[in-house]
């Protein structure tokens, strides 16, 4: 079964009906779910209301989505709602993660990336470098992500950043390992 876990802080009660006539109409063909989460941007006051999310923390709600999931997911693939499939998905799952906490497809508009954070009462600037990736299309092994305790670090930065552009996606590329990261083909970028 495949699951499909929608992120929003509103869905009025048109779209769920919506959604659920989709749900009935995909298990027709594959058995699925889908299932809507409304989350609250006082979830996430501690980060901060610049760059991306300088009116909402919309684009912080992926930091916490996989603590949704309990322990018998293996994998999951998050993919922003601007993102367009061009093939069958199910390929994506076949992706050997080994221990790696994602894999992802590298950004190329990296070069001007930074945070600005405090660290032991002074200011500091992470530059990234070309191995940031884009966080609109993530696919991630549940396991690692949570042993590695990406969502508390994300967080934990985030209460100390003065600046942030790309919001989420800075942070995941700030706190997850390189050598945890399983680069991909930009063709994956759909």
């Amino acid at each position: 079964i495949y699951h499909f876990h929608i992120l929003s802080d509103f869905l009025s009660d048109s779209i769920k009906e919506k959604l659920d006539k989709l749900q009935n109409g995909l298990s027709k063909i594959y058995p699925c779910k889908i299932s809507i989460h409304i989350m609250k941007d006082d979830e996430f006051k501690n980060f901060p209301s610049s760059g991306a999310a300088h009116s909402l923390k919309l684009p912080y709600y992926r930091l916490k989505f996989i603590s949704l999931f309990d322990d018998s997911i293996d994998k999951c693939l998050y993919l922003d709602s601007d993102m367009l499939c061009m093939c069958d998905i199910r390929e994506l799952f076949c992706i050997d993660l080994k221990d790696n906490i994602i894999a992802v497809v590298g950004d190329p508009g990296s070069k001007k990336a930074k945070i600005k954070f405090i660290e032991n009462g002074k200011k500091r600037v992470l530059k990234f470098d070309e191995n940031y990736f884009n966080s609109g299309f993530l696919l991630i092994n549940v396991k690692e992500y949570k042993k590695a305790f990406i969502e508390q670090k994300c967080e934990e930065l985030a209460k100390n950043c003065v600046y942030i552009k790309a919001a989420d996606q800075d942070l995941l590329n700030a706190t997850i390992s390189k050598d945890k990261i399983l680069k991909l083909d930009f063709a994956y970028n759909f």
